[in-house]
């Protein structure tokens, strides 16, 4: 059985596995989009009466920071790179 923290980490596996298929140059971008959708997705759960159950403010807590740190990741690369 995964545990919360197996799922955000596979989470964030995902989204850095979708980035990797984009040009260098796109990768940080899309991460910041995968950012947006988190926290737009926490705002809507956060305003529901009944959020779904399978979801905690901490857990999209958790995968927001660890996107910004994989964003921050690829915008690093690419100014070594550059």
């Amino acid at each position: 059985m995964q545990t919360e923290a197996d799922r955000i980490a596979t989470a964030i596996q995902r989204i850095r596995e979708g980035a990797m298929l984009r040009p260098a140059g796109q990768r940080a971008t899309y991460v910041a989009e995968n950012i947006r959708r988190q926290q737009d997705q926490a705002r809507r759960f956060v305003a529901m009466r009944n959020p779904p159950s399978s979801w905690s403010l901490s857990q999209s807590e958790a995968i927001i920071h660890g996107l910004v740190a994989l964003e921050a990741e690829f915008r690093n690369a690419g100014r070594v790179a550059a």
